[in-house]
């Protein structure tokens, strides 16, 4: 039963976003038409293709077309089972197709996103993995002491999801983490942030009883950033089969403040790469709320500031401003620099 009413939610609001992305494609065709000229197109993938008209925009300047994917739809919502229309997933693919064969640069946020849609017929030359970001503020915020004394978390070990409450989290985990651990009085999961599944969310809180579970709603960049330090461990979460898909920026903010997370994901998405490079963490199944709880039983018992001290690191590395700024600057120089080439010889007859 919560399965279906689940499936029913995601369905109407797929339709109010259906109806909002119309709006704005029409009036983003329309800016792009009376626009003038443009160096470089640059174009995400939300809301989804978008990438079309910006495509045609780039065909109108004869200038190039840099196209940053941050997820692959339809797959996302193929998997979720909220799309089952063979024609409309076909077209919505097709028209995929177009946009990246039209791109003179696809930017991904996931190694496992380059491999996902190389295997799908993008050039793997013209492939490059820029992450998404964090801004690097984690350290302008009270003591972790002083605000887990404020939230009541002192004995607490507190286990966060800080971030979008959407569908393809898989909250729904979470909560039969807590049915697992719920009379271990000691253990709390914090949900942070807001989006389309928290109405349902705090519904099922409710009907089930689970005490061990706090949602704290929206909180403004800093005092979010305070909380994530101040917990003890975070889950990065996806539902099953988005493998390639998408690559939850909220790993790079977790990383940021020092804390380790369990990535619950499939095997070989971005979050799993991370915790193996940079052994920040675990990683168990996408949607094994078993084993989910197991390795969060066993984390609590388990030293955990190397972890927090390497993810960290990592993020300095890799994952702050500074890093991936400059690596998407140079992506889009070095297509504007090659693009007489490829203008002349895929786009002269238009």
């Amino acid at each position: 039963m919560r399965r279906v009413r689940s499936l029913a939610f995601a369905r109407s609001t797929l339709l109010g976003r259906a109806i909002n992305y119309l709006s704005y494609l029409v009036l983003s065709f329309v800016a792009a038409a009376r626009s003038q000229r443009a160096d470089v197109v640059l174009a995400q993938t939300d809301p989804p293709i978008i990438g079309a008209i910006a495509a045609l925009a780039a065909r109108r300047f004869r200038c190039p077309f840099v196209f940053v994917c941050h997820d692959v739809h339809p797959d996302i919502s193929v998997a979720m089972g909220v799309i089952r229309n063979r024609t409309v997933i076909a077209v919505w693919r097709m028209v995929n197709r177009f946009i990246r064969s039209q791109a003179d640069r696809v930017v991904v946020v996931g190694r496992d996103m380059g491999d996902k849609l190389a295997r799908e017929g993008v050039d793997p030359q013209k492939i490059v993995y820029v992450p998404t970001w964090s801004s690097d503020d984690a350290y302008d915020v009270p003591p972790a002491a002083e605000l887990r004394a404020e939230m009541g978390w002192q004995d607490r070990f507190v286990v966060m999801h800080a971030g979008n409450i959407g569908l393809a989290q898989n909250i729904e985990i979470f909560l039969r983490v807590a049915e697992r651990l719920r009379h271990d009085e000691e253990f709390v999961i914090v949900l942070m942030g807001d989006g389309a599944a928290r109405p349902a969310l705090e519904r099922e809180i409710a009907e089930r009883q689970l005490r061990n579970v706090e949602v704290l709603g929206y909180r403004p960049r800093l005092a979010a950033h305070g909380l994530m330090a101040a917990a003890d461990i975070h889950v990065v979460s996806l539902v099953p089969g988005l493998w390639g898909c998408a690559a939850p920026s909220k790993t790079y903010a977790v990383m940021a403040a020092g804390r380790p997370f369990v990535a619950a994901v499939d095997p070989g998405s971005e979050p799993a790469r991370i915790v193996a490079e940079w052994q920040c963490g675990e990683v168990v199944a996408a949607g094994d709320d078993g084993a989910l709880a197991a390795t969060l039983s066993r984390l609590r018992s388990t030293p955990r500031a190397e972890m927090g001290e390497r993810a960290r690191r990592g993020f300095e590395a890799q994952y702050s401003a500074a890093s991936c700024l400059p690596r998407l600057r140079a992506v889009i120089e070095s297509a504007s620099q090659a693009a007489p080439r490829s203008i002349d010889a895929s786009r002269s007859a238009l």
